[in-house]
């Protein structure tokens, strides 16, 4: 579900010649062409001005007709983890959870069969992955189980959480740094415990909605269909992770509707927001001391970007979607693909090339 690109120095992107127009869709065009891809999109967006660049290329399907647009739902896999971030923090805001809070103290009577030491594991220490949870969901039966279960199916969520706390921490909670698409799956657990209500509840009530984001919703999107890695479309039944792993990467939406969730970042981080304060925003862009992961951001210094970048990718091995924020630029780029090929990641990589000489010019 992550790619994170942590030594990418965007270097070919930044050598890209800066384009005048916003519509780049002739440059992806030619990346989309040359990898063999399905369809490949991205936008850009400025603090101030909104989307200042876009740009499509492709097909909805393989050997299909229709194109795809930006307008189109994407599937963003792991970039919904900086979703479930914000969804804490606005839940910690109304005073309903609080990031100290561990597992023992909310989940500890529903697992009863939790190993001892992720009594003291706390919720911040899950969205930063450094609980020390594994992800062993592989080939189980609750694994298989969970494809095709509705959205809402509690018993497949907590299923997949009780392999993680049943089996020791592969470290410390606090020690070390493992990405673990689990611990987002217990952060989810513990927002319904705290709230009576689903993380896709939560999700649409609290992200969705307030932010006007439209086409947002879990699981494959509506029209562009994603494509396994020898190319052709995924079967309908296989054509997401399971449900139960919503709250690590199963939020699908427009790029459009993306980048205004991307500039809500921007603004709050700047204190312009009335959806999150400044003071939530910075706890979430803010790795502990020594680190690089903040909570559902990557935290690198790239000279681009005059300061500090943040960045994820993600995918469910059928699309694959990178975004790049530079705040001290007030701008960010988005690039995804409906492709599980080995050549995507590359591609969308190279897209941000023209987005970002539009957005820094």
């Amino acid at each position: 579900m992550r790619r994170l690109s942590a030594a990418l120095a965007l270097s070919a992107a930044l050598a890209a010649p800066a384009l005048a127009q916003e519509d780049v869709s002739d440059a992806l065009e030619a990346l989309r062409e040359a990898n063999g891809l399905p369809a490949l999109a991205g936008v850009a967006v400025s603090k101030d001005g909104g989307v200042i660049a876009r740009g499509a290329a492709g097909v909805t399907v393989l050997n299909g007709e229709d194109a795809a647009t930006t307008e189109d739902a994407w599937h963003l896999g792991s970039l919904t983890k900086m979703m479930t971030a914000v969804l804490a923090a606005r839940l910690v805001e109304q005073g309903a959870l609080d990031f100290d809070m561990t597992i023992g103290d909310v989940l500890g009577g529903r697992f009863e069969g939790m190993d001892p030491g992720w009594r003291d594991a706390t919720l911040r220490q899950l969205i930063t992955h450094r609980a020390g949870i594994r992800d062993v969901f592989g080939a189980t039966p609750e694994w298989r189980a969970a494809f095709g279960a509705p959205l809402e199916a509690r018993e497949h969520r907590e299923a997949l959480a009780r392999l993680a706390l049943e089996a020791a921490p592969r470290s410390a909670p606090g020690e070390e740094f493992g990405y673990s698409n689990g611990g987002y799956v217990i952060a989810g657990l513990m927002m319904k415990e705290l709230t009576g209500e689903s993380w896709e509840a939560l999700m649409a009530r609290e992200v969705f909605e307030p932010l006007g984001l439209d086409s947002a919703g879990f699981g494959p999107p509506p029209v562009i269909r994603g494509h396994t890695m020898l190319g052709g479309p995924a079967p309908e039944d296989r054509a997401d992770n399971p449900a139960a792993l919503g709250p690590a990467g199963t939020v699908h939406m427009s790029l459009e509707d993306y980048a205004a969730f991307i500039r809500m970042v921007l603004q709050a981080k700047d204190g312009e927001s009335d959806y999150l304060s400044q003071q939530s925003m910075d706890y979430l862009l803010t790795p502990a001391e020594g680190e690089d992961y903040a909570l559902g951001w990557m935290v690198l210094e790239r000279e681009w970007a005059g300061g500090p970048a943040y960045h994820h990718s993600g995918s469910n091995t059928m699309w694959f979607a990178v975004v790049w924020m530079a705040p001290d630029k007030d701008v960010a780029v988005i690039a995804a693909t409906n492709s599980g090929a080995a050549a995507g990641p590359g591609a969308v990589d190279r897209a941000l090339g023209p987005l970002l000489a539009v957005a820094l010019e």
